[in-house]
């Protein structure tokens, strides 16, 4: 079994939301662009621009409601906060389907360098991936993301907002939200699938230089005949390690914006979902809001899980690849040769200057350290949604809404 052969649920989950502008040749051992599938994406495009306009457009009508009922206590915070998660939910929807078609190329491109990755680590290391393993996991956590887009999140959002879901308008605009973010949680999905291929070939790498660095330096030179050959398999080594940072590179560059939007509306959804929970069990009977509070619950803790998962797979492939940069000067020490020492040092100059790691286009680096600090930052932002909404309520009850 190929790489494509284990991509291959996640490139068809992608190209059903419009996220993969390509598909197999014939002979199903390499990707190719599609025209048709580019046409389609562009009609979707279209079709997802209007939506962003229909969602402005309720904004307005909503911002005119709130004025001409300035005698009641409505949730006007409320409701601009869950028509700025549908207009930004959307706008990531939107910039999803551009990058797809801009970076369609670089998309080809990665599976390339992973192909020709397993093809130097079987011949040269006699290391073969479990693919299989791989595709099955990667179909268990597609249905598990398309039941929670398009099941549970459609349910949780039912039992928070049934009562305001009386009209054919607000149909429409749930309808809208549930399929914009099932594009979101492909797109987490996809991300997630590649980062763990890197994941995976750096972990079969570092356990063959551990076979070789677990022994002492007077039985490692009986293991290689001569110098040149130990010079030869240190650089077999260095090329799959740069193979593989050059594949973490050309994921940053693919998907470098898209997750600073990703992120961005992620934490913007967190901050909603608890502001959410306050609003309602402060000012609802606990008979009335127990089902909307557990609901929320229920969203807001696969929200973190989702946020909690990106983070921490980017964090131990990051700490992976810096054992292998570890490993490979270990073993360099180990050698003892001034050769293999010059090769070794010349390669810890470039990781100096190369520091390899997952960013959001240079914004921000994706380990476990953005996800406390999204935490801290939704802890700040809700304590100024609290502060609004109090002083909405003193001027609603003196007949001022601003």
């Amino acid at each position: 079994m190929s790489i494509f052969d284990a991509f291959n649920w996640t490139i068809w989950s992608q190209q059903l939301y419009r996220l993969a502008v390509f598909r197999f040749d014939k002979s199903r051992t390499k990707l190719v662009t599609d025209n048709a599938q580019l046409l389609m994406s562009l009609a979707l495009i279209g079709v997802v621009v209007g939506e962003l306009c229909y969602i402005g457009y309720k904004i307005h009508l909503g911002e005119s409601i709130i004025e001409h009922n300035q005698g009641k206590k409505t949730t006007h915070l409320l409701v601009l906060i869950l028509y700025l998660e549908f207009a930004l939910t959307v706008i990531c929807g939107i910039y999803f389907l551009i990058n797809a078609i801009l970076k369609r190329h670089k998309q080809i491109i990665f599976f390339d360098k992973l192909q020709k990755i397993d093809d130097t680590m079987r011949r040269n290391f006699d290391v073969i991936l479990n693919h299989g393993r791989f595709k099955l996991i990667s179909i268990l956590f597609l249905l598990i993301v398309l039941l929670y887009y398009n099941v549970i999140v459609t349910i949780v959002i039912y039992i928070a907002t049934r009562q305001a879901l009386k009209s054919i308008n607000a149909m429409i605009i749930l309808v809208i939200y549930i399929l914009q973010a099932a594009t979101s949680g492909i797109f987490t999905h996809g991300f997630i699938g590649y980062v763990m291929a890197i994941y995976v070939r750096v972990v079969k790498l570092n356990l063959k230089l551990g076979e070789i660095v677990r022994y002492p330096p007077e039985h490692l030179e009986l293991i290689y005949a001569s110098n040149s050959e130990l010079c030869m398999e240190m650089m077999k080594f260095t090329k799959i390690y740069k193979q593989l940072c050059s594949c973490v590179d050309e994921l940053n560059r693919i998907y470098g914006f898209s997750l600073v939007l990703h992120f961005t509306h992620d934490f913007t959804l967190l901050t909603s979902q608890i502001f959410c929970m306050f609003y309602v069990s402060y000012y609802e009977q606990w008979a009335d809001s127990k089902l909307k509070i557990l609901a929320l619950v229920l969203w807001m803790i696969l929200n973190i899980l989702k946020i909690t998962f990106i983070c921490f797979v980017c964090h131990v492939t990051r700490n992976e690849i810096n054992e292998c940069s570890l490993n490979l000067r270990k073993f360099s020490n180990e050698a003892n040769e001034d050769d293999l020492s010059d090769l070794v040092d010349m390669f810890s100059l470039q990781n100096i200057h190369l520091k390899t790691e997952f960013t959001a286009n240079n914004f921000f680096s994706i380990d476990m350290s953005l996800f406390y600090t999204i935490i801290s930052a939704c802890t700040t932002y809700l304590v100024i949604l609290i502060q609004f909404k109090n002083y909405e309520d003193e001027n609603t009850a003196v007949g001022v809404v601003n």
